[in-house]
């Protein structure tokens, strides 16, 4: 995998690659598949986690008139990496072919419930995993699902940041369940703060606190990131994701407009063999299953 990563870093997986031409390329819809898919593996190795759910997004918006195999294994790793990064379920874009959203939600139950689990505090977390630990990895997904249910306890203390303002150190370690500690807490809460996950000081009273009180341990003053993008570098970042997201706008509506000019041109009977090409492009991966080594 480390060759990948570094090949990854510096050639094709680093710009957009559109359009493309298949008959000039030899390309079919499987390799589109697979170059999303394996981009989506090698930047969620990077800890990209963005970039990897864009990727893996995409294999299912792909054109189809059956679910790949592809696309179910796609769809399983998003979902584990939605739940390092984001501690949710993700939305499956509506772009997408209809059979796809039903078919992969299916497949990936076990998923779900273990993401489903990671807002729990009773130690439903841990049996998860341990239950269908043979399952995840006979889809090579266990390593992602361990970073899943580690991830649960910053998302749980990401969830404060939601309803206060000021909570003690005390309620931090109660939302991480029944493994928490004041101590573990401030662990916890320190790293985040050093890595910019929340903004955040956490304060410690100089006269003795009670036992059991609230103030036990000290306490954690959330902050709104109200500079996020303040100086050169974050006003650099965001006129360069402007000015991708313009890019990308004015080349969906030139693709737009060269199909709408098509359409036109386009007799019966052309329409017909476009079809049939079509048809023979997606013939290769329409498959119930497939090896994906």
């Amino acid at each position: 995998m480390l060759p990948l990563v570094v090949l990854a870093q510096k050639s094709a997986l680093a710009h957009v690659i559109s359009p493309i031409h298949p008959l000039a390329l030899r390309v079919v819809v499987r390799d589109v598949l697979l170059y999303h898919y394996y981009g989506g593996i090698v930047m969620a190795s990077l800890k990209r986690y963005d970039e990897a759910i864009q990727l893996f997004e995409f294999t299912l918006t792909v054109p189809s008139r059956a679910v790949s195999a592809i696309q179910v294994a796609a769809y399983k790793k998003l979902v584990l990496v939605s739940a390092i990064a984001r501690g949710s379920i993700p939305t499956i874009p509506k772009m997408g072919p209809s059979p796809v959203p039903g078919a992969v939600r299916a497949a990936a139950e076990i998923y779900h419930d273990l993401v489903r689990a990671m807002s729990a505090t009773d130690g439903r977390l841990e049996a998860t995993l341990a239950n269908h630990a043979l399952k995840f990895q006979a889809d090579d997904n266990l390593g992602l699902a361990r970073q899943a249910v580690t991830s649960a306890q910053i998302h749980a203390l990401r969830r404060l940041t939601d309803v206060y303002v000021t909570v003690s150190l005390r309620e931090a370690a109660r939302a991480l369940g029944t493994t928490g500690t004041i101590a573990g807490a401030e662990r916890l809460l320190v790293r985040m703060i050093d890595s910019g996950a929340v903004i955040a000081s956490i304060t410690h009273d100089d006269s003795a606190p009670v036992a059991g009180s609230d103030d036990e341990g000290g306490m954690v003053h959330f902050q709104d990131d109200v500079c996020a993008y303040d100086g050169v570098d974050g006003v650099t970042d965001l006129v360069a994701r402007i000015s991708a997201t313009l890019a990308a706008s004015e080349r969906a509506r030139d693709i737009d407009y060269k199909l709408i000019a098509k359409a036109k041109k386009s007799t019966p009977r052309m329409a017909d063999h476009e079809a049939d090409y079509m048809g023979a492009l997606g013939g290769s991966f329409l498959e119930d299953r497939m090896d994906l080594s």
